[in-house]
């Protein structure tokens, strides 16, 4: 049967005045029987129990499951403390500070961060996106065991919700995502710097256009790239070879005042793109793009006047007929003048001073009636008649 001989057991006393491991004998006498036995006793200069509990933690965690920079870390600070808890006589104070240390890396490990990557629907021409391309983010956890939580996207400001692809809208701005997982480990920010709008050869058109020869033209040019309206630009309208107007592009739209003074007709226009610096468009010419249709000017007898000798048979006279100009077209042709149905003179217009008249002499006046003038018309203007109170008598 068991004895407890605890009160039998002498143990010396253990000299506690230097740091370092003893073998301490113990002895008991009972019933006449003596027993000795022995044990180690290590003498520390300070308590390293609390150091020597965090060592076992920091030994016991997987390297796996944190970022490389914080496990290294840990390592780290565990060593230094297996070292300081090797040497006996390490102080308090020193042991204090080796588990601070430790602590503090242990507090500082971090699960490996989610990540995120994103992708374009369409490459860039010049550094260009074109209108309507789309941006994608994945993301992918840093461990298995902590699934994301949350995805976020910002174009150039506050930070939304990411749902699926995302339309870009034209601009340039910076394009950012970032993931955050279940333990709040949150993603590197991924960043792509966006340039979007119109890129490659605009589409060019504009309707045809019916004026007056002499007048103002304005031919309305309608520039689009991609069906999205082109922003910049210069179009210049040509008839053949010779430039006839340009416009700078404004929302999509260029007005081209056309300058050039065009004969009456049907003239074939050509349009000429010019992009503006520093954007993803290229040049482009459209043949035949529109029509522009100049119809000749009314013409009009303004005047008639006698100048000189007297309007009674027998007798010549002189009378002036004056044309009137239309949208600054120099009138060209002939004027007759009549007594009734018989002929009396012609004459050609001929420009006096700011205005454009014909002066005819007329044959001997055989025929009482009244005067009436007749503008030929040319080649830009109709034909015109004038019936006056001028009377041969």
């Amino acid at each position: 049967r068991a004895v407890d001989v605890t009160s039998l057991v002498a143990v010396p006393t253990v000299d506690t005045g230097a740091v370092g491991t003893r073998t301490v004998g113990v002895s008991y006498t009972y019933r006449g029987v003596t027993k000795t036995a022995s044990y180690e006793v290590t003498v520390r200069a300070g308590d390293a129990t609390a150091l020597t509990e965090a060592i076992s933690q920091a030994a016991a965690l997987e390297p796996a499951e944190f970022t490389a920079e914080s496990y290294a870390a840990v390592v780290t600070a565990r060593q230094s403390a297996e070292a300081v808890v090797a040497d006996l006589a390490s102080t308090q104070t020193q042991i204090s500070a080796s588990l601070n240390v430790l602590r503090t890396a242990l507090d500082a490990l971090r699960s490996p961060a989610p990540a995120v990557a994103i992708t374009l629907s369409a490459a860039p021409v010049k550094g260009w996106l074109k209108v309507g391309t789309t941006a994608t983010v994945a993301a992918t956890p840093g461990l298995t065991t902590h699934p994301i939580a949350t995805v976020e996207y910002s174009v150039g400001g506050a930070w939304l919700t990411y749902q699926g692809a995302v339309t870009l809208p034209a601009g340039q701005y910076q394009f950012s995502a970032r993931a955050t997982d279940s333990a709040g480990e949150v993603s590197p920010v991924q960043t792509l710097a966006v340039k979007i709008g119109a890129t490659g050869a605009p589409k060019l058109s504009a309707s045809s256009v019916t004026s007056t020869v002499g007048g103002t033209v304005r031919l309305r040019v309608s520039v689009t790239s991609g069906g999205a309206a082109v922003p910049s630009g210069t179009v210049t309208a040509y008839t053949g070879t010779t430039p006839l107007g340009a416009a700078v592009v404004q929302s999509g739209v260029a007005t081209i005042v056309i300058g050039k003074k065009l004969p009456v007709g049907k003239h074939s226009i050509t349009l000429a793109f010019t992009p503006a610096a520093g954007t993803g468009l290229e040049a482009a010419v459209t043949k035949s793009a529109s029509t522009v249709t100049l119809t000749k000017a009314k013409g009009k007898v303004s005047g008639v006047k006698r100048v000189k000798g007297k309007l009674v048979r027998g007798k010549r006279a002189v009378v002036r007929v004056t044309v009137a100009v239309v949208n600054g077209v120099t009138p060209t042709g002939k004027v007759t003048v009549k007594v009734g149905k018989k002929t009396v003179g012609k004459a050609t217009v001929k420009r006096t001073g700011s205005t454009y008249s014909a002066k005819i002499r007329t044959k001997k006046l055989t025929k009482k009636g009244k005067i009436k003038a007749i503008y030929s018309g040319s080649s830009s203007y109709t034909k015109a008649t004038k019936s006056t109170k001028l009377r041969v008598r």
